[in-house]
């Protein structure tokens, strides 16, 4: 089986848009544009996930549900609007009136979105390129990094799956995280407490941007970040590498930044976060600030011919009919 619907959340446009966009993009039933009336089917009762479901709805009349289902058509339909004006020439859809439709041709800036939209909801495609997408969006989030530093700072990625991991700190998280301390001037670095760790794992961190100051004294610019492909879970991982929860393994002169990464577009229809509480506590990267932040990148064209994002639109491709 390819590409599942699945489950919907019908009080989250943003989350109902992007299951929108994926039966376009994936031409799910071979549907290749969707009018505004026939989104009532993707939020249908029958879809519902179980932790949206009113203790009340089981009574409410065919009338009432109907209108329910017209605000949350509304809603959504009011995102899509938005995303095709914020997103301009890098959406790969086009909303006409009461209609929505795929793009007949991609631009590369619509690639870099469908990678996002995609990583969006990982559980609609079979789970065998989960895990594959999920590292590749780590990737394109280590561009986006790089996009945000001045090029003399080095970025790396430290997730456990990550070629740096392989190349450069090594695969066993006792002495990677020994390494990274090294790099990061740290105060201190609780060796003891390294070796406490199971040797697998990232210990909170996907990326690492620092600058190399050329001394031995403590302290330096620090950027961390964690890459959370988890729809509605992301929030769980905001504080995830966060300095306050590295403080048993290292001492800091000075906190390192910390931001998250997500490929989901958590906004409402006028552009603000759709939770601003959910955001709190880190600097936030969603889908829009991704794409923005690596059109702006000089070896962006190189992002599109790299071995890892040739994979996974192939892949793509193929996972829509296993």
């Amino acid at each position: 089986m390819g590409f599942d619907v699945g489950l919907t959340h019908r009080k989250t446009p943003h989350l109902v848009s992007d299951l929108v966009e994926l039966v376009l993009l994936t031409r799910f039933d071979n549907v290749d544009q969707l009018a505004k009336a026939s989104l009532a089917d993707f939020i249908g009762r029958e879809n519902l996930h179980p932790e949206e479901l009113d203790a009340k709805d089981p009574d409410l009349g065919d009338a009432e549900k109907n209108d329910l289902a017209s605000v949350w058509v509304e809603d959504v339909w009011k995102h899509l609007k938005y995303r095709d004006n914020a997103f301009g020439s890098n959406y790969p859809f086009d909303v006409d009136g009461n209609v929505i439709k795929l793009h007949p041709k991609q631009t590369n800036g619509m690639r870099i979105y469908s990678l996002l939209l995609a990583c969006s909801r990982l559980r609609s495609f079979p789970e065998k390129y989960r895990v594959l997408w999920a590292k590749y969006f780590t990737m394109l989030c280590a561009h986006a990094m790089r996009a945000i530093v001045r090029d003399d700072m080095i970025v790396r990625i430290f997730d456990a799956n990550s070629d740096d991991r392989v190349n450069y700190y090594g695969t066993n998280l006792k002495s990677a995280l020994v390494k990274l301390g090294e790099d990061l001037h740290l105060h201190h670095i609780h060796k003891h407490e390294c070796e406490l760790q199971e040797s697998s794992g990232d210990y909170g961190i996907d990326l690492v941007a620092h600058y190399p100051m050329g001394d031995t004294a403590a302290g330096t610019l620090v950027i961390l970040g964690q890459c959370g492909a988890r729809e509605k879970e992301w929030p769980s991982k905001r504080f995830e590498g966060h300095p306050l929860s590295l403080r048993a393994a290292y001492s800091f002169i000075v906190d390192p930044y910390h931001s998250l990464f997500m490929p989901m577009c958590f906004r409402e229809s006028t552009g603000v976060w759709s939770n601003n509480s959910k955001v709190s506590g880190c600097l936030m990267f969603d889908r829009s600030r991704i794409i923005n932040l690596v059109l702006k990148r000089p070896d962006f064209n190189e992002i599109l011919i790299s071995d890892w994002f040739v994979n996974f639109e192939k892949s793509f491709q193929e996972s829509l009919v296993v």
